[in-house]
């Protein structure tokens, strides 16, 4: 299967962290939120729309950017030709690279580092109870086991990000080793419901699938967290 990605840099836009959100009203604004593809929800009260966002929004090195995949790419790169010249001269000046990536296992395993990924909040067990997975992670106490459930909860998350992409892999056969962790710190995710505040982390991990530069895995990937790249060989 082949993806298409497109990521977009507003050179002379400034942005900080705090203000992806605003920055992700402004441009919904300016086709009057008519696209769920740009904010992932229906007309309905809470019509959440549960998938892989398509279009996302970030900080790329202080500048204001966004990242669109599948449809995605085409929404993004559509908006750019319809709506740039409506938006303040700041946003006329861009940086666009385009790729292709072919969602196929590989046989030697790709190395990435994970950006600002938030992989323990709450998740629903299929009984319906609430599991708090930063208390499960804390409560481990030797690092190769903590390391291991966040290689559990990557490889989910990767499996799920196929599944939305429309992909199916054969069972077992995804190979994801998380080498690396290191803690970045707390992180607000704002939503209807409120504010959560949620461990941020940096991974240097390697797996045998191809993966979009600056696409993100984890909570609020369509907000700026969990972005990654692939590292270039030494």
């Amino acid at each position: 299967m082949l993806l298409k990605s497109l990521f977009v840099v507003f050179p002379n836009v400034r942005l900080r962290a705090h203000e992806i959100g605003r920055f992700r009203g402004f441009l919904n604004h300016q086709i009057d939120w008519q696209n769920p593809l740009f904010h992932n929800h229906t007309e309905e009260p809470n019509g959440v729309i549960y998938r892989y966002p398509r279009i996302q929004y970030r900080m790329h090195r202080g500048r204001a950017a966004l990242f669109g995949i599948q449809d995605g790419f085409d929404a993004l790169s559509q908006f750019l030709n319809t709506h740039l010249d409506n938006l303040p001269e700041a946003f006329w000046d861009i940086e666009r690279a385009e790729q292709r990536t072919r969602l196929e296992l590989t046989e030697r395993p790709l190395a990435y580092t994970l950006h600002h990924w938030l992989g323990l909040n709450t998740i629903r067990n299929r009984d319906g109870s609430l599991l708090d997975l930063e208390s499960v992670y804390d409560d481990l106490t030797d690092e190769a086991q903590q390391r291991a459930m966040l290689q559990r909860i990557l490889t989910a998350q990767v499996l799920k990000f196929c599944g939305d992409m429309g992909c199916r892999l054969p069972t077992g056969a995804l190979q994801v080793s998380v080498e690396e962790v290191q803690e970045t710190g707390l992180r607000t995710i704002r939503s209807q419901t409120g504010q959560t505040r949620l461990r941020s982390f940096q991974l240097q991990f390697t797996t045998n699938l191809p993966l979009p530069d600056h696409m993100a895995l984890g909570k609020g990937v369509s907000k700026g967290y969990g972005w990654l790249v692939q590292d270039k060989p030494r």
